[in-house]
């Protein structure tokens, strides 16, 4: 792994020679965004490659969403798959059913652990139905950052997540990932939000 000799911030569009700059400035970034790199053309890319949030349905490609519910404890996912632009699959699962089991990180993480294991649930889909192609719709930006190694994995859950989708992607499999604006009237997104609420028990 070559030195990083540049520290990018996506949020921001700004680029450091050093770690204490950028560490300086990642203090006044909410959900900052930011990677290092060994060379400066790197670094552009990174902060120019950003497609903001989903302004259009694409016409396949799956809604993930995670809720929790403090009265029972419980972890709700969900995702909806879209194809040629209509709802052809819906899947809902919470902690208690759940074959991974309720561990610290999934209590302490809440709605965000429902929506990585929303996202497991989106690739194990897709292996069994041989889908190579894949763009999650996410509402909750450490889907992307800890899959793409933008954010540091600090738990058991973010790094089986972060890892599963390197494995998938030396696999052959193109998982991309569109950011969407939460409650925002995205109408598939709403729906996904509705179907983790309710499978944990929220009404």
């Amino acid at each position: 792994m070559g030195k990083k000799n540049f520290y990018a911030i996506k949020n921001t569009k700004e680029i450091f020679t050093t770690w204490t700059e950028c560490q300086e400035a990642l203090k006044l970034v909410q959900a900052p965004v930011y990677k290092g790199f060994t060379t400066k053309d790197e670094a552009l890319e990174f902060i120019e490659n950003d497609t903001g949030f989903l302004t259009e349905v694409p016409e396949t490609c799956f809604f993930v969403d995670g809720s929790y519910n403090p009265k029972n404890g419980l972890v709700g996912s969900a995702f909806i798959y879209i194809k040629d632009g209509i709802i052809t699959n819906s899947t809902a699962v919470n902690s208690a059913t759940d074959s991974m089991g309720l561990k610290e990180e999934w209590s302490s993480m809440r709605n965000v652990a429902g929506e990585i294991k929303a996202v497991f649930e989106v690739l194990n889909f897709c292996k069994t139905k041989n889908i190579k192609n894949i763009t999650i719709c996410y509402d909750y930006q450490g889907i992307e950052c800890w899959a793409n190694g933008y954010w540091k994995t600090k738990n058991e859950l973010t790094y089986n997540y972060a890892k599963e989708i390197r494995k998938m992607r030396i696999s052959g499999y193109d998982i991309k990932f569109v950011k969407v604006k939460a409650h925002t009237g995205v109408r598939f997104n709403e729906n996904v939000d509705l179907c983790a609420k309710m499978i944990c028990g929220i009404n």
